[in-house]
C-alpha cells in the first residue's frame, strides 16, 4: 500500500475497518490482516479517480470483505494463491438483504468523512494530478 491517509475508523457489519485514501486513479483492496495488527484496512487508491470511482471502489471492497466474512466465497481452482478472478459467490437472498444493510450503514457513516479527505487531496499542492 503507497502512503496513505486515514480517513478514520467504521464499524462494517461486526467488525472495525480503517479506511485509507491513497494516490492512484481508480484501485481499492482490503488488507484483512495489516502487519501493525490494528483492524482490516480498506484502502482506496483514488485520489486522482472521480467521486463515482471512490464510492464504487468502496462499494466493491465493503461488500466483498462482508461476503468474505460470512462464508460465501469459494475459491474456482486449487491453486496455491489466492487471486480476486478465481473466487465466486454463493448466497441467499437473506445473506444478500444483510450484507446490503450492513454495507449501507457503512457507507453512510463514512461518505462525508471521505469526501472531505478526497476533496482536501484534490486541492493539496504537488499533488499529481492527471490530464
Amino acid at each position: 500500500m503507497s502512503e496513505a491517509t486515514v480517513v478514520g475508523v467504521y464499524e462494517l457489519g461486526v467488525e472495525n475497518v480503517r479506511l485509507c485514501l491513497s494516490e492512484g486513479y481508480g484501485s481499492a483492496s482490503a488488507i484483512f490482516t495489516p502487519n501493525d495488527n490494528g483492524c482490516m484496512i480498506i484502502d482506496l487508491a483514488c485520489i486522482h479517480g472521480s467521486w463515482e470511482v471512490v464510492v464504487g471502489g468502496l462499494m466493491h471492497e465493503a461488500m466483498e470483505t462482508l461476503l468474505h466474512r460470512r462464508g460465501l466465497a469459494y475459491r474456482k481452482t486449487n491453486t496455491g494463491h489466492e487471486e480476486t478472478g478465481m473466487y465466486f459467490f454463493m448466497l441467499s437472498h437473506a445473506d444478500f438483504s444483510q450484507c446490503c444493510e450492513y454495507a449501507t450503514m457503512f457507507l453512510l457513516d463514512c461518505e462525508k468523512d471521505l469526501k472531505k479527505a478526497w476533496q482536501l487531496a484534490q486541492t493539496t499542492p504537488g499533488s499529481k494530478k492527471r490530464s
